[in-house]
């Protein structure tokens, strides 16, 4: 105990030095390359604290903190502060709706309207409109941040993540998506599917990994299929790992057409139940279906 009290203390004593845009970027090497979410935790929360005049900085600082948490598994202190960020920066929808989606039903539900009631409810579009107001905002202010700054500085960094995350969020809504229709998806079991192609990407998330094949149709056309699976935990008792599946990799996937489907025909989502690699091994995927 006393250790660890010495060293939060000492990267306490440290952090004060650095500007908060400083200890933002600290954080999120310590969360995504370092692996050491409790750093990244001490971090995230001497940000918070301290309420920096950078409101932008104070609420990654606040998504992110929420985030680590929910990485470590730690579910109520997760929800305390995700319902802090969906109160005190109600404005920053996309990092809201962000955080959303990576949770799911039975574990905790977030309420994407705020807390006073205000706000636009997810999937209306008064929240798509707010997202592309804001997007716009953030597009100046990056272009502005770039002649005072080179590229990588912490500012200009924040801001592109900020726009990244975004325009993932009007990407989903675009898809028909919001985020709590994300969370989950029912097969229809009357709808079995078969698809071949080459995987694009691969989520490796909490609650539910999910997997993106793109498929070559006949007429020279190509069509995304998202599949999403079990949780990682359940995978990797299925003998799944992170090296299972990559970018690239060519895969056939078997399951049912999700209900949450929109119809188009580039776009398609599906919940799987067996996946099989190039080398012939096939994998359940711990979907509901399993």
């Amino acid at each position: 105990m006393k250790v660890k009290f010495a060293a939060a203390l000492l990267l306490g004593v440290s952090c004060w030095a650095q500007t908060s845009a400083e200890l933002l970027q600290k954080g999120i090497y310590e969360q995504e390359t370092a692996g050491n979410l409790d750093n990244a935790i001490l971090i995230y929360r001497q940000i918070v604290n301290s309420a920096p005049s950078q409101r932008d900085v104070a609420a990654q600082a606040q998504y992110r903190l929420a985030q680590s948490l929910l990485q470590k598994g730690n579910m109520a202190e997760a929800s305390k502060e995700f319902d802090r960020l969906a109160r005190d920066y109600a404005d920053y929808s996309s990092l809201v709706s962000s955080l959303a989606g990576q949770v799911g039903p039975g574990i905790y539900r977030f309420n994407l309207v705020t807390a006073s009631g205000g706000g636009p409810g997810p999937g209306t579009p008064e929240l798509v409109a707010t997202r592309k107001a804001r997007l716009q905002e953030l597009q100046v202010r990056l272009a502005e941040l770039r002649t005072r700054y080179a590229e990588g500085h912490p500012e200009v960094v924040q801001t592109e993540l900020q726009i990244q995350d975004l325009q993932k969020a009007l990407e989903r809504a675009a898809m028909g998506q919001t985020p709590e229709a994300a969370t989950f998806w029912h097969p229809d079991l009357s709808k079995p599917v078969t698809v071949q192609g080459k995987v694009t990407k691969v989520q490796w998330i909490n609650p539910r990994a999910v997997v993106d094949v793109q498929v070559a149709n006949g007429d020279g056309s190509n069509t995304l299929w998202g599949f999403q699976l079990g949780a990682p935990n359940a995978l990797l008792k299925l003998g799944w790992t992170r090296a299972t599946l990559k970018p690239g990799d060519s895969a056939t996937v078997t399951g049912y057409l999700a209900q949450e489907d929109m119809g188009a025909a580039d776009v398609k989502m599906a919940v799987p139940v067996g996946v099989t690699l190039a080398d012939g091994r096939t994998f359940g995927t711990a979907s509901s279906q399993q």
